[in-house]
This record gives structure tokens, C-alpha cells and sequence, in this order.
């Protein structure tokens, strides 16, 4: 089902049979932050899934065990005294909010167009404005950010970048209401068909996405939604065995609605 897709289990290489069983750390993380002085930071976060990553063979196999820098990334600024600060690195995208008020999974957001990339980002920070934008490296980048360099997936180019604004209104003590938008040049949905992940593309395809979060007291409401600019070349199933299995190309989206009461 979706669930134990985007959970990544159980899957063909890992269980056999109707009814499994397993004994297992599903993920671990270490996160380290080295403030090296008041203008500098340094970040690292390694991570070790053999059941949710992408290496070859089951559980077991080397090439799922294998511990990895999620993201690393040197950050320069002081929010105390400028409102600005830059980042280089591996790092999140800056575009959508890619936020849940589910504890169990992640939203179809964020499954769909949140981006971890090598690039470097700029922000400005001051009273409730976030303004960030990030210049990134082509390529298929990790899949969620991909833009052609010679039509391959190398990424030695920075040949794409998103930008986010959004705004955060500040009533009571605890209450706020976030409201903001992105941009990306390139996004995930550009291959042809038949889609393979990481794999190259012709064109690039950009993407916007719009949303909002409530805090009011207990209460907790999201919104988002998110849409590539052009069709999706691999939407279209060119199928010509099957008339009924033939499908036009169209524009990827995707939406979120949440709400949450603290009791």
C-alpha cells in the first residue's frame, strides 16, 4: 500500500512470504552542531536506515548498512546582529512547507517536492519575513531537484535554484498564523517515460507551491498545495497494445490538509 511505500516496508527484498516477522533498529540518527564562534556553525547528521534506504539487497546487505551524512553544512551569520545568514552544504531546498500533524507519516508534500540538494543558501530573517533562496547543483539530486547538465544526471553544474518568502503574524503569546510561497526552476518531474529515479532529463520542469499554519492555542491547522508548471513528460503512458492504458500527459500536484487539537 502507499503507507508501506513511502515506510519502504516491507518490500520484495526484504520479506518473503504473507506473514513476516523482524527484529530490527529501523533508523538511527546523530546530529552534531560545532559553533565554532558567534558568526560561524558547522552541522553534520548521520544516519543509518538498512530498512528505508536505497542500497541493493536485503537487510543485511552492506550496501543497506552503510552510515551516511544526511546533511552537512557550514553556516555563517548572526541573527542577533544582522538578519541575514548563508549556508554551503547539503541541505534542505528551500521550497513548500513539507509539514504534518501526523505522527505517523509524512505528508504527500513532502513526499512528493521536498528537496535535499548540495547548493548554497542565502536567508533574511526580521520580524515574522523569511526570505530564503538557493542556488543548486544539477542533476538528478538525490531525485527532488533535477535539472539536465548535457542531457546526463552529473550534477557539475549549478544550474537550478528555489526560492520560499513566507510570513509569520504574531497574536497572544503562543498563537501565530504562517502564511508563504516557493518557487523551484527545476523539480523532480521532467523524465520521460518509462520513469526511473535519478535517471536525466530533457527539459527542466519548475514548480510553485503555496501554504499556511494556524497555532491557536491547542489547535493546530495546515494547508498546502504544490504543482509543476508543465506536464510531466512521463505522465503520458504511450501504450499502443492497450488503447484503455493510454494516458495524456499532465501537471503534477499535490495537497495537504491537516488539523490537530492538544489535549
Amino acid at each position: 500500500d502507499k503507507f508501506g511505500y513511502l515506510m519502504r516496508n516491507p518490500t520484495s527484498a526484504n520479506q518473503i512470504g504473507d506473514y513476516v516477522s523482524e527484529a530490527l533498529i529501523h533508523s538511527a540518527q546523530l546530529a552534531v552542531t560545532a559553533n565554532i564562534n558567534d558568526w560561524l556553525t558547522g552541522y553534520v547528521e548521520l544516519l543509518y536506515n538498512p530498512e528505508q534506504n536505497f542500497g541493493s539487497g536485503t537487510i543485511t546487505d552492506l550496501d543497506r548498512n552503510k552510515i551516511v551524512a544526511r546533511r552537512a553544512y557550514l553556516l555563517a551569520g548572526d541573527l542577533d546582529r544582522w538578519p541575514v545568514y548563508a549556508a554551503i552544504g547539503k541541505l534542505d531546498t528551500p521550497f513548500g512547507l513539507n509539514d504534518t500533524v501526523s505522527p505517523f507519516t509524512n505528508s504527500t508534500n513532502w513526499h512528493s517536492f521536498a528537496g535535499l540538494a548540495y547548493g548554497a543558501q542565502v536567508g533574511y530573517v526580521k520580524d515574522g519575513l523569511l526570505l530564503r533562496a538557493m542556488a543548486i547543483q544539477g542533476g538528478a539530486q538525490f531525485r527532488a531537484a533535477n535539472t539536465p547538465v548535457k542531457g546526463t544526471n552529473v550534477p557539475s553544474r549549478v544550474n537550478n535554484f528555489a526560492v520560499d518568502a513566507n510570513y509569520t503574524f504574531e497574536f497572544g503569546e503562543a498563537d501565530s498564523l504562517l502564511f508563504g510561497a516557493s518557487y523551484e526552476h527545476g523539480s523532480p518531474y521532467c523524465q520521460n517515460y518509462p520513469v526511473f529515479h535519478f535517471n536525466p532529463c530533457d527539459e527542466n520542469n519548475p514548480a510553485w507551491a503555496t501554504y499556511g499554519r494556524l497555532n491557536f492555542g491547542e489547535l493546530e491547522l495546515l494547508g498546502e498545495f504544490a504543482q509543476t508548471t508543465e506536464d510531466w513528460p512521463g505522465s503520458a503512458v504511450p501504450d499502443p497494445t492497450n488503447p484503455l492504458s493510454i494516458y495524456d500527459a499532465q501537471k503534477t500536484r499535490s495537497w495537504t490538509l491537516g488539523g490537530r487539537y492538544g489535549f
